[in-house]
């Protein structure tokens, strides 16, 4: 842990939001090294969980969640896989009883800001999927595209693509849509039954897939809309264009799929679909770089996205999207490797601008959103390390 000018930072934050998935709705959890430190001194009981697999957390792990005062026991229910800690007895003086309260809140912000910002960035196993509700008669996952151009490092541009299809789809009425965390925990993944897979895990009526390949300046894309019941195409076509084109063929892939599913469009909605965010294409491309390295989640990657995002911007400052984008870059690097307050004010700067020139612009929604919760998270560790007796 590193605590610097009143910020905590380091490997124990980075665990700490690893963790947090694995607690229930409102509920605590906790690591080995927490709970042979509070074992003796907290009044609610400790259970341990069963292994689980964290990411880029190499070393073994024992976990541990704390039963809040208010629920029911679990003293006397025991399995192969849990075991009970008790701790003291529940009547607590003023003291504890802070401490326990100050450890509430701070879950119910960790819980908060995992739903904004866990579910949509990362992409490992995806929680989303087991207890998402059941999807409306239209539904469809966008898979990850494929990216089979020569070049490694023109990846960026299929996984654009494969984000940017999930925007635009989601503007289609009546249609359901994955979000990208729940689509991106399938990238790579070609194993037989895949389909069916997705349909049952996303509660999805269909799937689509692609790929694009990238040669200078033209490109191939194919598109293929698969019924996740039977295996069957639905509809499938193959885009070969330049890269000016490249808006043209996200919005006519949008309305094939709509035709496939017989959706109606309307004028309005047509519109919607046609909608470019930026004129400039370099700025564009700049713009798909920036949000691939972000998506990396590290500190050197991260860096590279915000540069990315500020050159996009050098060249269309009414690129709505890239202010958007850094403001997300800049609220993530907050989380360890730029002290909040000088990342903070960045953000907050640039989700503005992105509302600004477009306050219907879902991805700044989000990123307005993830700022406020990080720096209510920020405030609540500060309330609860002042109540905390220092040892």
């Amino acid at each position: 842990m590193i605590h610097r000018e009143g910020d905590v930072l380091g490997d124990g934050v980075n665990i700490a939001s690893r963790i947090e998935q694995l607690a229930g709705p409102s509920g605590i959890c906790i690591s080995m090294d927490v709970e042979r430190q509070i074992r003796h001194a907290l009044e609610a009981s400790l259970v341990k969980l069963p292994a689980a697999e964290l990411k880029n957390i190499q070393v073994p792990m024992d976990l541990f969640r704390i039963v809040l005062p208010w629920e029911k026991a679990r003293e006397e229910v025991r399995s192969p896989k849990s075991e009970v800690r008790s701790g003291w007895s529940l009547t607590s003086t003023p003291t504890r009883t802070r401490r326990i309260t100050a450890l509430v809140g701070l879950a119910v912000v960790l819980l908060a800001m995992g739903v904004g910002w866990w579910f949509y960035h990362f992409r490992g196993r995806s929680p989303v999927a087991a207890s998402a509700p059941r999807a409306p008669v239209k539904s469809v996952a966008v898979l990850p595209f494929v990216n089979l151009s020569q070049e490694k490092a023109d990846e960026y541009l299929s996984d654009g693509m494969t984000e940017e299809l999930i925007n635009v789809l989601a503007k289609v009425p009546g249609l359901w849509v994955p979000g990208r965390s729940s689509s991106f925990a399938f990238k790579g993944k070609a194993e037989e039954g895949i389909f069916r897979k997705v349909g049952e895990q996303l509660r999805v009526d269909a799937v689509l897939e692609g790929s694009v390949r990238k040669a200078g300046t033209q490109l191939r894309i194919t598109a293929q809309l698969i019924s996740v019941a039977d295996g069957f195409h639905l509809w499938s076509d193959t885009y070969d264009r330049d890269m000016t084109n490249i808006f043209a063929v996200q919005s006519d892939v949008a309305q094939q799929v709509a035709t496939a599913l017989k959706l109606q469009l309307g004028v309005v909605d047509t519109q919607r679909l046609h909608m470019k965010p930026t004129e400039n294409l370099a700025a564009y491309e700049l713009y798909l770089k920036g949000r691939f390295c972000l998506y990396q989640y590290t500190g050197p990657t991260s860096a590279q996205a915000i540069d990315f995002l500020n050159q996009a911007i050098a060249l269309d400052p009414n690129f709505a999207k890239a202010y958007a984008g850094l403001a997300a870059a800049y609220a993530w690097m907050s989380s360890m490797y730029m002290s909040p307050r000088e990342a903070m004010p960045l953000a907050k700067r640039n989700v503005e601008k992105a509302l600004a020139l477009d306050d219907s612009l879902a991805e700044a929604h989000h990123a307005d959103a993830t700022i406020k919760l990080w720096g209510d998270w920020i405030s609540s560790v500060r309330s609860w390390r002042s109540i905390m007796p220092s040892n």
